[in-house]
C-alpha cells in the first residue's frame, strides 16, 4: 500500500501538471505554466523518493491458521456518495463546449475538472480500509483545516468574482446593474431558505455546486463575448483619438482631430491573430499616404503622428480595404464638425 506521503505528492503532482496546461491554454504565459509544471516535477520527484525512503504502509499480517473474524457493519462507516464526478463530468464538458466558445471556457473546465480529480482523489483516501480515524484525523488537523480549505475557498471564491464581472463587463451598463441586484437578490433568498429549512450538507452542497458551475459558464461566455467599450472615440481639443477593431471592421467610421498639430491614434486590435494597422489616406481614391501605422496581431497600440493642414481624409487598414471612415481634420474645436458639414452641404 503507497504510503500517504507518496501519495499527497502525486496529487500535487498531478494538480501541477494539470493547471500548468490550463494556464497556458488560458492564458498564454509561459513562463507561469513552466513555473507550474516545475512544481509538478518537483512534487514527482518527491513523490518518487518518499516511495523509495519510507516504502510501504504496513499491513497487517494474519497468521496461517487465524480464525477468520467477522465484523459487524454500522451504517454510519458506509461511505456517503460524493459530488466529485460530477464535477468532473461538468468540467469535462464545459471544456469540451470552449472548444467550440473560447479558450476562457476551456481553462475553466480544466480548473473544474483538476478540482473534481483533487476532491476524489482524497475521497478514496479517506474511505479506504486502511485510512484509520486517527489518520483523517491527523489530516483535517494539519493540512485540510490550515491549509486547504482556505486555498480552496481563496480559488473557488475568485473564479466566481472573475467569471462574474465578466458577465457585468459584457453587458450593456444598465443591464450590468439590474442583473446584479437580481443575482443578489438570488443568493440572499437561497441562504435565508437554507438557514430557515436546514437541508442536509449534500442538499447545500449540490446548490453551491451549481452556482459556481452555472457562473464559471456564464463567465466563459461573456469573456468570450468580450467587454462593452469604455473608452472615449476621439477628443479634438486634446488631439487624441481610440480606433478598435473588432471582427474585421472598425468600431467608428468618422474621426476628428486637429490640424497642424501632434496628435496620437490609439488603436485596439481584438481580433487576435489578425493583422489590423490604422494607416491615413486623402480622402480621394486611391490616395496618397499621410501616415501609415505598424500592425498588430492583438493588444494596442499609440500612434504619434503630425496632422497635416485642415481638410477632410480617411483612415483604413492597410490589410483589409473594407475596413475604412472618414477623418477630418479641422482648424480649432469650434469649427463644424464631420456631421454639421454634411448636413450644411445638404
Amino acid at each position: 500500500m503507497i504510503n500517504e506521503a507518496t501519495k499527497f505528492s502525486i496529487g500535487l503532482a498531478g494538480f501541477g501538471l494539470v493547471a500548468a496546461v490550463a494556464y497556458r491554454i488560458g492564458d498564454g504565459d509561459r513562463v507561469g505554466a513552466l513555473l507550474l509544471l516545475a512544481l509538478a516535477i518537483g512534487a514527482a520527484i518527491v513523490a518518487f523518493g518518499t516511495a523509495r525512503v519510507l516504502g510501504a504502509d504496513p499491513v497487517p499480517v494474519a497468521a496461517p491458521d487465524a480464525e477468520p473474524t467477522s465484523t459487524a457493519i454500522d451504517p454510519a462507516d458506509v461511505p456517503a456518495g460524493s459530488l466529485m464526478p460530477a464535477l468532473v463530468g461538468a468540467g469535462a464538458a464545459i471544456a469540451g463546449a470552449g472548444g467550440a466558445v473560447g479558450s476562457e471556457l476551456v481553462m475553466e473546465g480544466v480548473i473544474l475538472v483538476a478540482l473534481g480529480l483533487a476532491g476524489w482523489l482524497a475521497g478514496s483516501w479517506r474511505t479506504h480500509p486502511g485510512f484509520m480515524p486517527r489518520d483523517a484525523a491527523n489530516l483535517d488537523d494539519r493540512l485540510l483545516g490550515p491549509v486547504a480549505l482556505p486555498m480552496v475557498a481563496f480559488v473557488i471564491t475568485a473564479f466566481v468574482a472573475v467569471s462574474f464581472s465578466r458577465v457585468l463587463l459584457a453587458v450593456s451598463a444598465t443591464a450590468s446593474w439590474v442583473i446584479a441586484l437580481i443575482v443578489a437578490a438570488v443568493v440572499l433568498g437561497v441562504l435565508w431558505m437554507l438557514a430557515e429549512r436546514r437541508p442536509s450538507p449534500r442538499v447545500g452542497t449540490a446548490l453551491a455546486a451549481a452556482g459556481i458551475v452555472a457562473t464559471l459558464v456564464a463567465g466563459g461566455a461573456g469573456a468570450s463575448a468580450g467587454p462593452r467599450e469604455f473608452h472615449p472615440h476621439a477628443d479634438a481639443e486634446k488631439g487624441t483619438a481610440t480606433l478598435v477593431a473588432k471582427d474585421i471592421e472598425f468600431d467608428d467610421d468618422a474621426v476628428e482631430l486637429p490640424a497642424d498639430s501632434e496628435a496620437q491614434i490609439t488603436f485596439v486590435n481584438l481580433d487576435v491573430g489578425t493583422n489590423h494597422n490604422v494607416a491615413v489616406y486623402t480622402a480621394d481614391e486611391p490616395g496618397t499616404p499621410i501616415f501609415n501605422g505598424p500592425p498588430i496581431l492583438s493588444g494596442d497600440i499609440v500612434y504619434k503622428l503630425r496632422t497635416p493642414a485642415p481638410g477632410s481624409y480617411r483612415y483604413v487598414c492597410d490589410f483589409h480595404p473594407n475596413m475604412v471612415g472618414k477623418l477630418k481634420f479641422i482648424k480649432d474645436a469650434s469649427e463644424p464638425t464631420i456631421d454639421e458639414s454634411e448636413e450644411n452641404a445638404h
